[in-house]
């Protein structure tokens, strides 16, 4: 047998070493070093921006990459005609720092959705970051919270507040809501006037039905957020109950017991002065429909309940008796259409867990002021109507009695005729339009109607989609009304 050759130790410690040194030991190493660049980042990727009030504005930041260190330069590109940035495009950022870019819409420019860019360049490098902007007329829609049994208060009582975006219908809280009120509020109700938009809330003392307290806010148009102009305290009558206002803002209501209070509202400023207060039976919701020639209330007081009829005074928010009729309703409401066509009274039911409420609708002659009753088949049969609410073009019309029920709205009486589809939603709050395109009906709903939720309107058919799975959350005890205003501008 052959016996195997063998190397010497030393020679095959070399051999080793030069195998391994062979696969990169100390050999320099042919890899590229990174090339020095930048990252460009904007938050929020999306923006709303209000027409000719107050601005918006986003962060921009540069970060180094493999020791970069040249400014950047930024441009900004696919801007709508009367939106301007600040500081104006384009404008030098530093690697490491951010800059504000605050956002401005003209006054008189039409709501647009676009997305723009932000175009980052340094020598031969390029970067962009897209963003969506909304601009739109400010709208903002109100709730108020807190309930009180005359024994206990339950807090929070104040005004939650929200802007809704007029292209998207997104929904968010305004800067500083929500606004506390001093007592438990008992209605809501706002007046958009020359000067700017208006909040009225009206309290409860907690444990009483004597002393009152109305409270006015006026809305910023820019964010939305309500300062204080005046506080009425306490109230002259007794067992206030209802807040109503003019179409044309000229007068703010307050219904009581014996009475119904005017109140001159200043154009300018949102200051209340006390007018007459003209007699009526007791209690009752009250509307005045418009134009603000005629005004209705229906009294709930007993099995004898009326609908009485009124002239307005254009001049000091007087009311003249004309006529009544028998419309005694349990727990109803009474609503007007936006173009004063009809009136529509939603009658719940003793307790909420009953489910035969009922829903009427009265012809309103426009000269006259005298009302008469609509067979309806509008439905199928309402369980507890909450309320009713309108498209600016009052073309159609949305009651929320456990489920959002549409209806089309017939021009010469009133009358409503459902959607295909209807009910849309399970909802077991209340819900107002946007008031500037009718675009989107906003409602309170969820579980323990603890959430805004926004459903698009089809405007040929009425018919409503839900924007967004989650509602926008918010904390209140008994949220039993919603308002919604767009601020002149």
């Amino acid at each position: 047998m052959r016996k195997r050759a063998r190397f010497p130790k030393t020679f095959a410690l070399f051999l080793g070493l030069t195998i391994f040194s062979g696969c990169g030991g100390s050999y320099p190493s042919m890899t590229t070093p990174p090339r020095a660049d930048f990252a460009l980042n904007v938050s929020p990727s999306s923006i709303f921006v209000p027409i000719g009030a107050g601005s918006s504005s986003l962060q921009l930041s540069v970060k180094a990459l493999n020791g970069f260190n040249p400014p950047v330069t930024i441009s900004v590109t696919g801007l709508p005609s009367g939106v301007s940035t600040t500081p104006n495009s384009p404008f030098t950022v530093n690697v490491g720092a951010s800059q504000t870019v605050v956002f401005s819409a003209t006054n008189g420019m039409q709501p647009n959705l676009q997305q723009i860019s932000f175009q980052g360049a340094a020598g031969t490098l390029s970067h962009s970051f897209p963003v969506s902007v909304s601009v739109a007329n400010p709208v903002y829609a109100y709730v108020p919270s807190g309930y009180t049994d005359g024994v206990t208060n339950f807090p929070p009582n104040d005004i939650a507040g929200f802007a809704v975006d007029a292209n998207t219908g997104a929904i968010t809280a305004v800067p500083g809501a929500p606004t506390s009120l001093p007592n438990p509020p008992l209605d809501i109700a706002v007046a958009s006037e020359p000067g700017g938009a208006f909040i009225f809330a009206l309290t409860s003392d907690g444990t009483t039905l004597g002393a009152r307290t109305l409270s006015s806010f006026k809305v910023d148009p820019a964010t939305g957020s309500l300062a204080a102009v005046q506080t009425i305290s306490p109230l002259s009558g007794t067992v206030q109950l209802n807040l109503a206002v003019h179409p044309a803002g000229k007068f703010l209501y307050v219904t009581q017991q014996g009475c119904i209070q005017a109140y001159v509202i200043d154009p300018a400023t949102g200051h209340l002065t006390q007018s007459l207060c003209s007699p009526q039976l007791p209690s009752g919701p009250f509307v005045i429909a418009p134009p603000g020639d005629f005004a209705y209330t229906a009294t709930n007081s007993d099995l004898n309940g009326q609908m009485l009829i009124y002239s307005v005074n254009q001049n000091d928010g007087s009311l003249t008796l004309l006529n009544s009729l028998p419309a005694w309703e349990p727990n109803s409401t009474l609503v007007s259409d936006p173009l004063g066509r009809a009136l529509y009274q939603l009658g719940s039911p003793f307790t909420i867990q009953d489910c035969g409420g009922h829903f009427f609708i009265w012809t309103i002659d426009p000269n006259t002021g005298l009302v008469t009753q609509v067979t309806t088949s509008f439905g199928p049969p309402l369980c507890i109507p909450y309320s009713i609410t309108f498209t600016p073009d009052d073309g159609f019309g949305y009651v929320n009695a456990k489920g959002i029920y549409a209806g089309a709205v017939d021009p010469s009486s009133g009358n409503l005729t459902n959607v295909p589809g209807s009910p849309f939603a399970a909802s077991s709050g209340y819900n107002v339009v946007e008031p500037t395109q009718g675009k989107f009906l906003i409602g309170i709903g969820g579980v323990s109607e603890l959430q805004l939720v926004d459903y698009t309107i089809d405007p040929s058919t009425g018919a409503l989609s839900q924007v967004s799975g989650v509602g926008t959350p918010f904390t209140s005890t008994f949220p039993f009304k919603m308002v919604m205003v767009a601020p002149p501008h």
